[in-house]
């Protein structure tokens, strides 16, 4: 995970263990929210992926590109994959763009390999405190769910969406604008 349960009890100073599961649970889809969001995973992965040569047109739009690292782009030739030179294209990591030389023509016929997103090491502090505040806002949330007031005296809540424009600015420069 790339926040821990002992992140949010930290971040809602609580010094229990006993909602450790559930903290759990609202930290993996507060991950999921956030990475729906970006269009972008936030959690490390690997990812394989595979283009036509024929529908590519000189460029390759890689899905993801957060933290995009160890990128290897191969071509398929004679029924086997061989790694194509990075003198034959141009990679721009910031928006997870190849653009090639010259492309060969074919069905599935290039693969492109990386690692994208982040690990608890290097996630970034703003996506971090995103991530807290939707936790925050379904651990506050969990017992109210389906209730949009509530009152007690002369003291009341209006809930209101999860992803305030607060949260939303957090994550909009991660945001993956898919062409």
């Amino acid at each position: 995970m790339i926040i821990n349960t002992e992140d949010f009890k930290t971040y809602i100073t609580l010094n229990t263990n006993d909602f450790d599961d559930v903290i759990a649970l609202l930290i993996k889809s507060a991950v999921k929210w956030a990475e729906a969001m970006t269009n972008n995973k936030i959690e490390e992965i690997e990812i394989e992926e595979y283009f036509d040569g024929d529908e590519i047109n000189n460029e390759m739009f890689l899905t993801y590109n957060l933290n995009l690292q160890n990128l290897v782009i191969e071509n398929e030739r004679n029924g086997s994959w061989q790694e194509v030179s990075s003198d034959n294209y141009v990679f721009y990591d910031d928006e997870g763009v190849v653009k090639f030389n010259y492309v060969n023509m074919g069905e599935m016929n290039y693969r492109a390999t990386y690692k994208t997103g982040f690990t608890s090491k290097n996630i970034p502090s703003d996506i971090k405190v995103a991530i807290l505040k939707i936790v925050g806002r379904l651990w506050n949330k969990r017992k109210s769910d389906g209730i949009s007031n509530e009152n007690l005296g002369d003291a009341g809540v209006a809930w209101e969406n999860y992803l305030s424009p607060e949260i939303s600015a957090l994550l909009s420069k991660y945001k993956k604008i898919n062409v």
